[in-house]
Formats: C-alpha cells, sequence, structure tokens
C-alpha cells in the first residue's frame, strides 16, 4: 500500500495546502506524510468514515483521527480513486 500511495500522492498530491514529499508507513496502522513543514502521521484504527469531495477539477479527502482533521488534494482522475480505495483499505483493515 505504501508504494501506491507513494505514487500517487508524492509531488503531486497535498496535504492541508502543502505538496507531499513523502510517504511511508510506520506502522501496520500508521502511515506518515511528509511536507515542507513536517510530517504527519495518521493513525488508520482512529479514522472513521470519509468520502471524497470535487470541486472544479480537484478532490479532496477529508482524513480524520484521533488528533486532527487533514485534507488531501490532488486533480480528479483514476490517480485520486486510486488514492480514494487505498485510504479506503487501510482504514477498513485497521477497523477490524
Amino acid at each position: 500500500m505504501n508504494d501506491a500511495l507513494k505514487r500517487e500522492l508524492v509531488g503531486i498530491g497535498k496535504l492541508d495546502g502543502q505538496l507531499l514529499s513523502g510517504v511511508r508507513m510506520t506502522g501496520r496502522c500508521s502511515t506518515a506524510f511528509v511536507t515542507a513543514t513536517g510530517t504527519i502521521t495518521v493513525n488508520w484504527t482512529k479514522v472513521g468514515n470519509f468520502a471524497g469531495e470535487l470541486d472544479k477539477g480537484v478532490a479532496s479527502l477529508a482524513i480524520a483521527d484521533d488528533k486532527a482533521r487533514h485534507v488531501f488534494t490532488r486533480a480528479d482522475g483514476p490517480g485520486f480513486r486510486r488514492v480514494d480505495s487505498g485510504m479506503g483499505l487501510l482504514s477498513d483493515d485497521c477497523q477490524s
């Protein structure tokens, strides 16, 4: 999953308005997302339901865990759908 998210987000997607420069798994159910302003780790065991939104060709995905709410954005298209699906699988797998 790490490679798929990396491929679709690094250098393309943004997290809270900052371009993503790295994505790495830091545990079975946690992912670190790196931007120029720092690293944000999402704990997938604490992520609830989420759904992508589309506005003028930009797709966004709001993810909230027990620490904060973060918004991922990138151009709409197959890449965004892969990100949405991959994050959904991570969340589902870590809930069980």
